[in-house]
């Protein structure tokens, strides 16, 4: 009976740290891979609670043969899981990929067969006692089968824990392969361990399928395992700010933006958060140059000209504040990008009717590129980007480039 109560607290456990795992973040690949080992180890779990009663024979056989389904999907959910965490799986040969599913479904069909290595069971104080076949097929095909997808496993997880330069990676990793190595070898051991040692005693590898479930549970809360905190801002706190403010991932993904991005460059929801940030910059490399320097500096960088693509074409002048975000581990997490407007700039173009290729290069101007580095981003010529220049300087009434930029450096929107 004692087997019993420990299978229905393992299938409550299992129900809920997959409903937590969805909850935390239902996109992330590794979530999922997760959500399908607890749904294997559920099944295995609920057979269990039946299995260990004192019912009938035929009515324990059917129970076993449920349960089959989960220590058979067990072999496939562990390897799958740890290479989805290791980011090897779509690296992973497709051969590997079919034999790893079609293995454990040719085990199964061999024990619904009668080809189990369990024999005969007898009823024991604290559940069934099983009688093993050591010599069976089945008996290695589960056992070496369990123990080598947890080898294959734990040796790409350690390989991709040794290339991240990221410390919570390395410590959610390093967790990972305690608790696994735990509960992937000491657990076939103390199932086999009473028929080898010739004991009345009921197979206790459910035991350690709770020390792995309590093992992920705690790297969920000390190292975040399976969640993304990025949503720092909530909608209604910065859909009421006037500027841009966008949330990005360590990649320069979107996560997050306020409705202000939308209104002004016309882009729908679905095509903004697919998108890198950079990729509605127009000097996309000068935004990710001064991102690296901003990561590297640990501060605020500022890019007071910079120009915003739009659905229709206009490209919208815009200044920049970038605040890397850095967690306990002093990780880089990703950056809060603030565009402001330049509605003053804008005035002083129209007021001097400039050109839009003209308030390009008087952008590129104010950044300090050269007249060859503004030709060479424009793909003009040095001669035309002096003549542009020329035309720029008889507007303005600016005699040099130090006219030309004091007029505009008192157009400054931020405090």
């Amino acid at each position: 009976m004692f087997l019993s109560y420990l299978s229905f607290f393992i299938f409550l456990s299992c129900l809920f740290i997959a409903i937590v795992g969805l909850t935390l973040d239902p996109k992330a690949k590794f979530n999922r891979a997760f959500v399908i080992y607890t749904i294997i180890i559920s099944i295995w779990s609920f057979a269990d609670i039946f299995y260990n009663l004192p019912i009938s024979e035929n009515a324990a056989w059917f129970w076993y043969k449920v349960e089959a389904i989960g220590w058979c999907g067990m072999i496939f959910a562990i390897i799958y899981m740890f290479l989805v965490f290791s980011n090897y799986y779509d690296k992973t040969p497709l051969f590997f990929k079919v034999l790893i599913i079609v293995y454990p479904i040719f085990l199964y069909i061999l024990i619904l067969n009668n080809q189990g290595f369990v024999k005969s069971f007898s009823q024991g104080q604290f559940g069934k006692i099983e009688n093993i076949d050591i010599s069976s097929i089945s008996f290695y095909m589960v056992y070496l089968g369990s123990i080598i997808s947890s080898i294959i496993g734990l040796f790409f997880v350690f390989r991709a824990r040794k290339k991240s330069t990221s410390k919570r990676y390395k410590a959610q990793a390093k967790g990972l392969i305690i608790v696994s190595i735990i509960s992937s070898f000491f657990g076939p051991f103390s199932n086999i361990a009473p028929t080898l040692f010739g004991l009345k005693f009921p197979p206790l590898g459910s035991l350690f399928v709770i020390i792995f479930i309590g093992g992920i549970f705690f790297l969920m809360n000390r190292y975040r395992l399976m969640r993304l905190d990025f949503n720092l801002l909530k909608n209604e706190i910065s859909d009421s700010i006037s500027d841009i403010v966008v949330i990005i991932s360590p990649e320069q993904k979107i996560l997050e933006v306020n409705k202000i991005l939308f209104e002004k460059t016309n882009y729908d929801v679905e095509y903004i958060t697919q998108r890198m940030f950079s990729d509605f910059i127009i000097d996309k490399d000068a935004f990710a140059e001064n991102l690296n320097d901003a990561i590297k500096q640990k501060e605020k960088i500022k890019i007071k000209q910079a120009l915003l693509k739009t659905l229709n074409g206009i490209e919208i002048p815009i200044s920049i504040l970038i605040c890397p975000i850095f967690d306990k581990f002093d990780d880089y997490i990703g950056a809060i990008i603030i565009c402001k407007m330049m509605n003053e700039f804008e005035k002083v173009i129209n007021l001097y009717k400039i050109s839009p290729q003209e308030k390009k290069i008087t952008l590129y101007i104010m950044q300090g590129l050269s007249n060859r580095e503004i030709g060479e981003k424009m793909e003009l010529s040095e001669g035309t980007v002096k003549n542009y220049i020329y035309n720029i300087y008889k507007k303005t009434n600016s005699s040099n480039r130090i006219d030309l930029v004091q007029l505009f450096s008192s157009i400054d929107n931020y405090a």
